[in-house]
């Protein structure tokens, strides 16, 4: 059976720092930039999925579709990208803390990402992008 090197936090409140504290003695947190793609596949439950032709695509066209997290917050009229931060939290595990939620920034966030043809920065996924820049 598998069993992950490395678990996250029980939760977004838990600082990464303390968490590794045994095994790290640093943490570094790289944010994906969001992708805009000739079409946004969607799977049947009408979310976002790469296709292996998807990613060698973007991998071909390198950092000319990449788009930032300050370009995203300016086409949702978000006022900073804490808020395109905030608004990725309820993308990938879903477990943020419903304090600091936003499910109307979320939707909003993806509708503008599915009409413009844009794949968001999802949570605990490495975008061909990043993977290309490591």
């Amino acid at each position: 059976m598998y069993q992950p090197l490395f678990t996250y936090p029980a939760n977004d409140e838990d600082p990464y720092l303390t968490w590794y504290k045994d095994d790290f003695s640093s943490v570094f947190v790289a944010s994906n930039p969001f992708l805009k793609l000739p079409e946004v596949l969607l799977d049947a439950h009408g979310h976002q999925w790469m296709s292996e032709e998807t990613e060698a695509f973007a991998k071909l066209r390198g950092a000319e579709i990449g788009i930032s997290w300050q370009e995203i917050a300016d086409l949702c009229g978000f006022p900073s990208i804490s808020h395109v931060n905030r608004a990725l939290g309820l993308t990938g595990s879903k477990r943020l803390d419903e304090k600091f939620a936003s499910p109307s920034d979320t939707a909003k966030m993806l509708k503008l990402c599915n009409e413009l043809n844009i794949y968001a920065a999802f949570e605990g996924e490495l975008s061909p992008l990043s993977e290309l820049s490591l």
